[in-house]
């Protein structure tokens, strides 16, 4: 039988090409779908497995702290810590630490706003005239945030008045001044009290002239600076403002109160989760004697306590100070003035731009921090989160209130002045706890021992940012062109405004030992301080099913013993939620803007996802390459079928010949296996497919067994088919009386004769159009289910690349089905167009002929497959959406326009043929 076959294939060789042709084609095919399916599965587990795992797998936040959207969509807010307040008790925390197979636990208290005194500063040297006798300066400031597109005028300019003349100064002696005589009196009588603020200028006579200084709007500095110019060029500011009695630069500040986030945690666990000592830039790490309340050296009436603050503050202000000289009346306008009438004459006066300065809130802040930074806790501002709504387009909008203006009575009574863009319209409701400024229960203030850089933490991916993250602030960017111009193609920050719209992460760090003399002893936050315990498992090593149980054992263990609402956070991702942020009442307009929400389980969930798509697309590849072989086998049986009717009129019973044909179809699919191993390998590699040896290997056993399993229906038909009826044409006798009418006609008349290789051919199309729609719509749910966060986004890109192998080499097995049966179609009906060219009809003619049918079979095989993948998809409730439909449309009129141009080179073949010899055959 093998010998029998082997001489068959040799003596027909150019039948046996062709179906050797097909099993390559095919298995070569099944080989690298198979192989792209592999390699998005690979490539999609392994960027899971590198981002699949932030600073912590488990997240522990009081009962009922998950927001709406949380529960309904699995969307946590940017910096959500920043609103929560208190709520899990320091011996809940001791059972999350005490739970089995928890690696860190980090608690993190988040005590509310503080403020920070930092200050601008503007060097006023070089627009001194040192012609001049007396002459007055004014840095009149203006306040920025927000991109800029926020403005606050400052009406509490700072001025500076600069005199040759002498200038006694107060000294530690009552009534006494630095030129040793009592000018108490006529400082009294003009000034009034508080005679350690105010100076006394020297005339050239010898008359004396008090200068009354007032804070004013400055905040806790005068609003005017007096310097005595020196023949030397030096400048004596009597050692009120810094620098000393004398210095070479005259320097003058506007304080800048900064509201900072204090929040208290645990300086080992901490350190073992994120790595806050090896990201130390000055100072030292926490300890836990920080948290005890200490005199500040030299102070002892000021008590303290030791805290940890970044190297950068995360708001966007900026202050810009426009220095100016007014005109000689002002100076004249000085002499026994008192404060409040000068500090508004001097306001009101005209004056002449010099220069202008500008510097934002990092540079103040570093300023601060270069002279040990400490911030007041007497109040203690917290910011609740915001509430939402939703606007037409789908997009979030925060509901706006107008600002508590008495939030922070104690401050501006005390110090005048509190953080610039508090009165902007607010996003949050606040609330303030106020405890004792003076005595022996005061308030401790907070002085930072060390100062660390958020960027040299432990760094985590960014596709898998968990909610909650700590140290970092949230990012907003514009969500169309114009948002994104107004903001210059720049994030939006926050400001120091606590109820603003983005909240800034904690900037200071405590002790949890700190939190009794930070709190109210008898509020709710003091006995449950906590607002969320940070957790990492034991032995996770990616999202395998092992890792995946631990965090769920662990996460259902801390659940069962604390009560609290316990999230699973790993394999979270950000994903993009538009927020449409109403205007300000500082100058800001409505925006539009992106935010990296966090999206919880996104690593679970494409991991599943892949797993179904890569079943599916397995499934659906074996079906297209098998059908695509059957139809190839099918096609060469009929070309052989009157071979086969002399066999069995020779005496062959029916199993012999459906074992030659199976014969000569595996010897041939081995052969092609082999060839296929060989071809697939650098085909992979020019496609970008990983397939190794091994792989490449499975396709002679692949090659043989398709073809085998392809070819026993056609061998068992042929076996069966009576001899006689085998030996003509199967043609059908319907339409045979029909009047034909031009090539069209004969071409749907040629068609409508020879069902069985018209259904063959059309066949071959309806699975490969089946096959093409079917794997665009399993690409298209994939891309559903893991887009809409960054980690989704990333695989999903992967993923595109290899689909795309995917449906160009379905679209080679259909190319190839096409021609497979068109050509054997052609040489079976080699006779039939020899008599009509020996009747007359030209090359062109039998062309056309050609064509006609080619383009029939492609509505007849393309629209069937199109129909029933639609079908398919809409029977299984998966949805046809646009891409489906465009994909199928496509599909068809590729499908047509290839079976024309398979068909349109049936000449070539027709060239070749032995004319003389099919007619006589025929």
């Amino acid at each position: 039988m093998v010998r029998l076959a082997m001489g068959q294939i040799r003596m027909r060789p150019w039948r046996a090409v062709a179906l050797f042709a097909a099993i390559v084609f095919a298995t070569t095919g099944f080989t690298v779908l198979t192989g792209t399916t592999t390699t998005a599965r690979a490539r999609t587990t392994g960027t899971v497995d590198r981002n699949y795992r932030a600073a912590y797998d488990i997240l522990v936040r009081p009962q009922g702290a998950r927001t709406e959207l949380e529960r309904q969509r699995g969307l946590v807010r940017p910096n959500y810590l920043s609103g929560l307040y208190g709520g899990l008790t320091l011996d809940q925390y001791e059972q999350v630490k005490a739970t089995l197979g928890v690696q860190v636990a980090a608690p993190v208290a988040m005590v509310g706003y503080v403020l920070a005194w930092s200050q601008g500063e503007v060097d006023v040297t070089d627009a001194v005239d040192r012609s001049l006798t007396r002459q007055v300066l004014r840095a009149r400031p203006t306040w920025r945030a927000d991109r800029g597109l926020s403005t606050q005028t400052d009406d509490s300019p700072v001025h500076v008045y600069v005199t040759r003349n002498e200038v006694a100064w107060p000294t530690d002696q009552p009534g006494r001044y630095t030129d040793g005589r009592d000018h108490s009196a006529a400082v009294l009588a003009a000034c009034g009290a508080d005679l350690a603020r105010h100076a006394v200028e020297i005339g050239a006579d010898g008359s004396a002239t008090p200068v009354c200084r007032e804070v004013g709007g400055a905040g806790t500095r005068p609003a005017l600076v007096v310097a005595h110019l020196r023949a030397d060029g030096d400048f004596d500011l009597g050692g009120i403002q810094l620098g000393g009695p004398t210095t070479k630069r005259l320097t003058v500040w506007k304080p800048w109160p900064m509201a900072l986030m204090l929040a208290a945690i645990d300086p080992v666990e901490e350190d073992k989760l994120v790595g806050v000592a090896g990201a130390l830039v000055s100072g030292r790490n926490l300890e836990a004697a920080d948290g005890t309340v200490r005199p500040l050296p030299g102070h002892p009436n000021i008590p303290t306590v030791g805290v940890l603050a970044t190297s950068r503050p995360y708001l966007d202000e900026q202050l810009t100070m426009d220095v100016e000289r007014l005109g000689p009346d002002a100076a004249a306008t000085l002499g026994g003035t008192p404060a409040t009438v000068l500090d508004t004459r001097l306001s009101a006066a005209a004056g002449r731009t010099l220069f202008r300065h500008s510097e934002n809130a990092e540079d103040a802040y570093g300023r601060q921090l270069r002279s040990r930074l400490h911030a007041n806790t007497y109040v203690i501002v917290r910011g609740g989160p915001p509430e939402y709504g939703t606007a037409p387009d789908g997009s979030l909008r925060p509901t706006t209130r107008g600002a508590d203006a008495g939030i922070w009575a104690p401050v501006v009574q005390r110090n005048g002045a509190v953080p610039r863009f508090a009165a902007d319209d607010a996003t949050r409701s606040v609330s303030a706890q106020r405890r004792q400024q003076t005595g022996s229960t005061a308030q401790p203030a907070a002085i930072a021992v060390g100062t660390f850089d958020p960027q040299r933490l432990v760094g985590f991916s960014e596709l898998a940012t968990v909610p909650l993250e700590t140290y970092y602030p949230p990012r907003a960017t514009g969500a169309d062109q114009r948002s994104r111009d107004l903001l210059g193609n720049r994030p939006l920050q926050p400001n120091s405004n606590p109820a603003g719209y983005l909240a800034t992460p904690p900037l200071m760090l405590a002790t949890l030992g700190a939190l009794p003399a930070l709190l109210e002893p008898d509020s709710p936050i003091a006995a449950a301080p906590i607002s969320a315990v940070r957790v990492r498992v034991d032995g996770v090593t990616g999202v395998d099913a092992l890792s995946q149980e631990r965090v769920r054992l662990v996460a259902e263990d801390i659940a069962r013993r604390t009560g609290a609402d316990v999230d699973i956070t790993i394999g979270s991702s950000p994903a993009p939620q538009t927020v449409a942020l109403p205007g300000g009442r500082f100058g800001r307009p409505d925006l539009s803007l992106v935010e990296g929400w966090s999206h919880k389980g996104v690593a679970m969930s494409i991991v599943k996802a892949v797993d179904q798509r890569s079943v599916a697309l397995y499934a659906l590849v074996l079906a297209v390459c098998a059908l695509f072989l059957v139809n190839a086998v099918s096609a060469a049986v009929r070309e052989r079928r009157r071979e086969l009717a002399i066999l069995s009129c020779l005496g062959w019973p029916r199993r012999r010949l459906a074992g030659l044909i199976l014969v000569e179809v595996g010897l041939l699919g081995g052969a092609g296996g082999v060839l296929s191993t060989l071809a697939a390998l650098p085909v992979a590699r020019l496609t970008g497919v990983d397939i190794d040896y091994r792989h490449a290997l499975l396709a002679v056993p692949v090659a043989v067994l398709l073809a085998l399993v392809a070819a026993v229906v056609p061998a068992v038909r042929a076996s069966r088919a009576h001899p006689a009826s085998a030996v003509h044409p199967a043609a059908s006798t319907r339409g045979g009386r029909a009047r034909v009418r031009g090539l069209f006609g004969l071409s749907v008349n040629n068609l409508a004769r020879t069902p069985g290789r018209t259904s063959l051919a059309a066949g071959g199309l309806t699975v490969a159009t089946f096959g093409f729609t079917m794997i665009t719509a399993i690409n298209g749910a994939f891309q559903g289910r893991v887009v809409g966060s960054l980690l989704g986004e990333v695989v999903s890109v992967q993923v595109r690349a290899v689909d795309l192998i995917a449906m160009s080499v379905t679209a080679v097995l259909a190319v190839a089905s096409v021609t497979d049966v068109l050509y054997l179609g052609v040489r079976e009906r080699a006779g039939q167009f020899a008599v009509l060219r020996a009747c007359g009809w030209s090359e062109a003619q039998v062309g056309r002929l050609v064509l006609g049918e080619g383009l029939l079979l492609g509505v007849l095989g393309t629209l069937p497959g199109a129909a029933l993948a639609l079908a398919l998809l809409a029977a299984l409730g998966t949805g046809v959406t646009g891409d489906v439909w465009g994909a199928a449309l496509g599909t068809v009129g590729l499908g047509v326009l290839l079976t024309g141009v398979v068909a349109a080179m049936a000449p070539l073949v027709l060239r070749r043929l032995p004319l003389a010899q099919l007619i006589a055959e025929e």
